[in-house]
């Protein structure tokens, strides 16, 4: 009986380290897997992460690109605008010059005669003086 007593011992003895060894070999695979989900999760979080981060970088950048695109059309616009202006601005000094110089042959044909004799003059006056000046 004592035999039987002693067996029954160690082959509870036995049975019990058993049983906590896979207890923890359980336990082990469940925080294995744990671990291994949630860094899953936080490599997905940071990879969408990264992903908005350089979505938002491109936008930006494509903003500041139509901006800079809208700016020069803006002052091409205007420069154009300009342009048409100062051409629209000389071709009325233009005819106004125009004008002028014909208004001004017209006068000087009516004048050339008159001219003439005062140069025809003034020579005259010229030679019948003795200058100003010292002996």
């Amino acid at each position: 009986m004592k035999r039987s007593i002693l067996l029954t011992a160690i082959a509870l003895i036995i049975s019990a380290g058993i049983m906590a060894q896979s207890t923890n070999q359980v336990q082990t695979q469940t925080q294995n897997k744990v671990q291994t989900q949630t860094q899953a999760k936080i490599q997905n979080q940071v990879q969408s992460q990264n992903q908005n981060q350089t979505q938002t970088q491109e936008q930006l950048k494509n903003q500041d690109q139509k901006r800079a695109q809208n700016m020069t059309q803006e002052k091409n616009q205007t420069a154009v605008k300009e342009k048409q202006k100062v051409k629209s601005k000389g071709e009325v000094k233009q005819a106004k010059v125009r004008e002028k110089n014909t208004t001004q042959a017209k006068n000087a044909n009516k004048n050339q005669g008159a001219r003439n004799a005062t140069m025809q003059r003034n020579n005259v006056k010229m030679s019948k003086g003795v200058g100003t000046g010292r002996k």
